[in-house]
């Protein structure tokens, strides 16, 4: 992975292989201005905070996604009525988490949050069945309905899109002095024991003054070095 150094938030690299297609080169841009502003306003939370929105849960990640999302897009709206099919094809009403208008595209986007451990092969399954739960949610729009959030017959995409922090705990604060990380090798990792596989990946090994020790109430520290986002990008024709 090749890696560029933005100045006092850390380096990202960016992994692209969303198929050649209609609304591709516009779904990669756009994944990739928001989720720089995204990592910019992590920071700027940080700055007067001490901590980050993505150490929470999905609900609190929005507050920055939002935001990311609505700086790049024509419009957005979070919490999108939709119906999904289930069994035997009955609808269900429920929410699609953001609803983009791009440049002359429609994004669908379902967000999930997850956690890898920094010193660990193994993904959690609660983290693996989350990004599968996404694209399985993403996929079970109808045509019907898809067809009712379009506008303009612009191109509609599907995009399953998870964050993911990678993190180290102890109950010994020493332990976090230095915090040493092959950053290709824990993206590799990742992609490797993640299934679908992602096409679409951003990785951010944050700047060391916000690789901080953040003390919890049971005695418990944690840093966080690098955050990871995973898309998969579709098409629906």
């Amino acid at each position: 992975m090749e890696w560029q150094s933005i100045p006092n938030i850390g380096k990202i690299a960016e992994v692209s292989n969303i198929p050649r297609g209609i609304g591709s080169v516009n779904s990669r841009k756009f994944l990739h201005d928001s989720s720089k502003k995204f990592i910019k306003l992590c920071t700027k939370y940080y700055d007067v905070v001490k901590e980050f929105p993505f150490i929470f849960g999905e609900r609190q990640l929005n507050s920055v996604l939002l935001p990311a999302f609505s700086k790049i897009a024509d419009a957005t709206l979070a919490e999108q009525p939709i119906y999904r099919k289930q069994k035997k094809n009955i609808l269900n009403s429920g929410r699609l988490d953001f609803w983009i208008s791009y440049k002359s595209n429609i994004f669908l986007v379902e967000v999930k949050h997850g956690w890898i451990a920094l010193e660990s092969k193994t993904i959690r399954r609660v983290t693996l069945e989350k990004w599968s739960d996404s694209i399985k949610q993403i996929q079970k729009i109808p045509r019907s309905e898809i067809e009712n959030l379009n506008i303009s017959e612009k191109n509609m995409i599907r995009i399953a899109y998870m964050v993911l922090p990678f993190f180290k705990s102890s109950n010994d604060a020493q332990k976090f002095e230095y915090t040493k990380i092959d950053r290709n090798s824990l993206v590799e990792n990742l992609i490797e024991n993640i299934t679908p596989k992602p096409n679409w990946i951003f990785a951010w090994q944050l700047n060391k003054k916000y690789q901080k020790t953040i003390e919890y109430v049971d005695n418990r520290f944690e840093i966080y070095p690098m955050v990871v986002i995973l898309a998969l990008v579709e098409s629906i024709g």
